[in-house]
């Protein structure tokens, strides 16, 4: 099931644009129908369109993703994330003190660190062709789980634009205090780049509770190769995960190390993001049906396996 999955995204690689997010949205749906779960756009609105399959109101367990992709960046420069992320500020500070000492209008470096900005988040920029690991590993990884879990405990959300601000997963939580929903003893598990590299990371910005337990299971299944490890989170890696840091939350990221032994995600947003390992898929797949499948470690789920 796993390969026909991929064979399919491969065929949605780029999904920046409004028409292929659209054509990307209608294949999402058919998968819905398949599987015999609501499909809705939440919000419906011109600037962000989640997807979301499976009942919000009775789920336990919120499965994401981001579906959206960046724009293509210079390969040298996304060697790590972290570096760009880092490198930006001091990018904007350099020109900023360069242009008083060498008595040069503030307006021209501001003007390019403004439009470099834009460029990095999707805006006037050109479209990244390869996005197999940022985020289509994420979006196979909500799929196969969607073919392997069938409970109205559990929901799949595909976030929009988190390449643009984390657009998407904000304006759902506004959507669910909206109406109301108490989503104080849900668990949300986000997953952004589990395609390449065999160290998990399951990252958290307040009580790590969530994170542990995964970690705790993840280690018991003794997987041969991979190993995990609980971090964090930090403001120059966000992912969706951190919009809900104030309920149950874990991003799930998986890390390859480079020559110093340091957790790195190397060569999204260019045209080197050309890989997707299925194990990645089937390891973290099995970690995360496991814990739902044991009611989050508590013995108390009724869910079944497809």
């Amino acid at each position: 099931m796993i390969k026909d999955l991929y064979v399919e995204l491969s065929l949605y690689q780029e999904r920046m644009h409004q028409k292929s997010k659209e054509k990307f949205r209608n294949y999402l749906q058919t998968k819905a129908i398949q599987h015999q779960l609501g499909y809705q756009i939440i919000p419906q609105h011109r600037f962000s369109k989640n997807v979301v399959i499976g009942n919000l109101e009775t789920a336990e367990y919120i499965l994401g993703a981001h579906y959206d992709t960046p724009p293509r960046m210079p390969s040298f420069l996304m060697k790590s994330v972290l570096f760009f992320n880092i490198l930006m500020p001091i990018l904007f500070c350099a020109l900023f003190v360069g242009s008083i000492l060498l008595s040069i209008h503030l307006l021209i470096p501001i003007a390019i660190v403004i439009y470099f900005f834009l460029y990095s988040e999707g805006f006037l920029a050109i479209a990244n062709k390869f996005n197999f690991n940022d985020n289509t590993s994420g979006v196979l990884t909500l799929l196969y789980l969607m073919g392997k879990l069938k409970s109205s405990k559990v929901a799949y959300v595909f976030f929009d634009n988190e390449e643009k601000g984390l657009v998407g997963s904000i304006s759902l939580i506004k959507y669910l205090q909206k109406h109301k929903l108490d989503f104080r003893r849900r668990k949300f598990i986000i997953f952004d780049c589990v395609g390449v590299g065999n160290t998990f990371g399951f990252d958290h910005f307040r009580k790590p509770g969530l994170s542990n337990e995964l970690e705790a299971l993840f280690n018991k299944l003794q997987f041969k190769d991979y190993d995990c490890v609980v971090r964090k989170g930090s403001a120059f890696e966000l992912s969706d995960h951190a919009v809900f840091a104030r309920y149950s939350h874990v991003g799930v990221f998986a890390f390859s190390k480079n020559a110093k032994g340091k957790l790195i995600i190397k060569n999204v947003h260019s045209h080197k993001d050309k890989e997707i390992v299925l194990e990645n898929i089937l390891v973290i797949s099995k970690t995360i049906e496991e814990y739902i499948m044991q009611g989050g470690l508590n013995g108390k789920s009724n869910i079944q396996k497809a």
